[in-house]
């Protein structure tokens, strides 16, 4: 999500915008369905509007016995709510955004840095070269460019999995 709002910002922004998408359209992915008060009011900013996502006041948490109900804090800075929203359809409102404003999207296709003399000027994909005044690097650490760049995962660091299903609950309604 990160690649696509900085891709809605510098577009609207009046740049020229292209972005490389490794995925193909509408893939699924794990992490990501769940929107804190931060990323509802990051995506409010961004005018992406949000209807079909399940609104959340706070979080439960049960584990045998014990249950724990917690609302997210209020400070005014953040929305009052989260939100859960499956990330293909997050994926897809911000990619529609970015390309609503301006950018050029290239799916299926990852990027590789350019370097020139010690400093990205642009990158490499699909066989071709695409320089760049900026450019937003938004694959993560196991991306290829943040990779060549030598910021890949530390081997012996703490590492999160996600897992994710979904279920039918009475409580489906609950906010």
């Amino acid at each position: 999500p990160a690649g696509a709002a900085a891709a809605i910002r510098a577009a609207r922004a009046g740049a020229s915008v292209r972005v490389f998408e490794k995925a193909p359209p509408g893939r699924d992915k794990v992490c990501g369905d769940g929107l804190t008060p931060r990323a509802v009011r990051a995506l409010a900013d961004l005018d992406i509007d949000l209807d079909g996502a399940h609104r959340i006041d706070g979080l439960r948490m049960i584990a045998g016995r014990t249950r724990r109900e917690l609302p997210w804090p209020a400070n005014g800075r953040f929305a009052p709510n989260g939100a859960v929203w499956p990330r293909r359809h997050l994926d897809a409102h911000l990619m529609a955004a970015a390309q609503d404003a301006g950018a050029e999207i290239t799916w299926e296709t990852e990027a590789a840095p350019l370097v020139d003399d010690d400093r990205v000027i642009g990158v490499t994909a699909g066989g071709s070269r695409c320089t760049a005044d900026l450019t937003v690097v938004a694959t993560g650490a196991p991306g290829a460019v943040a990779r060549a760049l030598g910021a890949g995962r530390v081997e012996d660091e703490p590492f999160g999995l996600a897992i994710r299903t979904y279920a039918a609950s009475p409580r489906h309604a609950d906010r």
